[in-house]
This record gives structure tokens, sequence and C-alpha cells, in this order.
């Protein structure tokens, strides 16, 4: 008994002294990642081609035309707008035609083989 209490007492030892570097180590991690976090944020709220893919497929099967599912997009934040970002956008369904079938359709009035 007297063994195990020993453990105990040298665990709880480690255990405070891992605690007592935990929370400023905890602190610079919070703070590392809230300026890492902004930066991303930033650069994802751009353009995000694939994201603005896949609704644009969703928007379309649930009725809207391929404006109005862009407006949508545009509105949603998936996407700035600009020519560059729809170019992405574009990219994307011409590289998985199967995954975005109704927008690929409607941009490039090809039907699938």
């Amino acid at each position: 008994m007297d063994l195990i209490q020993s453990w105990i007492d040298r665990s709880s030892d480690l255990l405070r002294a891992f605690t007592v570097f935990r929370f400023p180590l905890a602190c610079l991690a919070v703070v590392t990642l809230m300026q890492a976090g902004k930066q991303t944020l930033a650069q994802a709220g751009l353009c995000q081609s694939y994201e603005a893919a896949y609704n644009l497929e969703a928007l379309m099967r649930d009725g809207l035309t391929l404006n109005q599912a862009k407006e949508s997009v545009i509105n949603d934040g998936y996407s700035d707008g600009s020519k560059a970002c729809f170019s992405a956008i574009k990219h994307e369904i011409n590289q998985m035609p199967y995954a975005f079938p109704l927008v690929h359709q409607a941009l490039y009035k090809r039907t699938r083989r």
C-alpha cells in the first residue's frame, strides 16, 4: 500500500509541474492559432472553388437556374464574384463532370456519355 501511495504522490508532483507549463503553452498556442486562423479565413473566403461548385450543383438540383445559383454562391461567401474565381470553379466542374452533372451540362451544353 505504501508503494502505491508513493507512486501517486510522485504522479501528482509530475502533474503539478506539467500544469504549470501547460497553461502558458496553451495560451501561446491559442494566440498563434488566432493569428494563423485570421489569415486562413481571409484566404479561404476569397474563392472556395470546390465548395462553390458543390453548392451550385445542390442549388440547381433544388430548381434554381445557373445565374440564380451563382448569385446565391456569391451571397453565401463561397465566391468573391471575380472572373478568376469563376474560372477556378469551372476548372473544378470540368475536372469532375460526374460529380457536378447539372452545372457541367449548363455550362458546357454537353450531355454526358
